[in-house]
């Protein structure tokens, strides 16, 4: 689980108001998550509507939003966008952390379920689509890549 950010509830709550335009009635840290720099919360309006709300340290351009953005505007249902601000980004600053509101999914995750055969054929049918997108040059320029040194394999050969 990561650890809860430094930044209060209330300021949170505040900005959520202020650049989303959502009257969060309730905050509750959510014990999930693997990235050891960001929190998430759900958020429930006082209509009841639930909002995920992701917490990330620090300034970046996050690549992995835009592309969620690029595989949702390609039709991908399955896809879900973040919520938009009130100016339209989809993620809003706050001091030294970014904020990311998503819809509020109740469910369980596939790692904690077995998938149903009509699940699993869903999913390769997603999956399908997401790889038969066409990716602007503009974006494939900025994806990282891994790169494989072969260092080890070789002073292994060597030894």
């Amino acid at each position: 689980m990561a650890e809860k950010q430094n930044l209060s509830e209330q300021v949170i709550i505040d900005h959520l108001k202020a650049d989303y335009g959502l009257e969060v009635a309730v905050l509750t840290l959510l014990p999930l998550g693997a990235d050891m720099n960001a929190s998430v919360y759900k958020a429930q309006t006082h209509d009841q509507t639930s909002y995920f709300v992701k917490l990330k340290r620090g300034h970046h351009h996050d690549m992995g939003i835009e592309i969620v953005e690029l595989l949702h505007d390609a039709g991908i249902k399955e896809i879900i966008p973040p919520v938009k601000t009130i100016l339209g980004a989809s993620t809003q600053q706050i001091e030294d952390f970014t904020l990311i509101v998503y819809p509020f999914i109740n469910g369980q995750d596939g790692f904690s379920s077995n998938l149903t055969d009509n699940q699993w054929v869903k999913l390769g049918s997603a999956l399908r689509r997401v790889h038969d997108i066409d990716v602007p040059p503009l974006i494939q320029n900025r994806v990282r890549r891994e790169v494989y040194s072969p260092k080890w394999r070789e002073a292994r050969e060597i030894a």
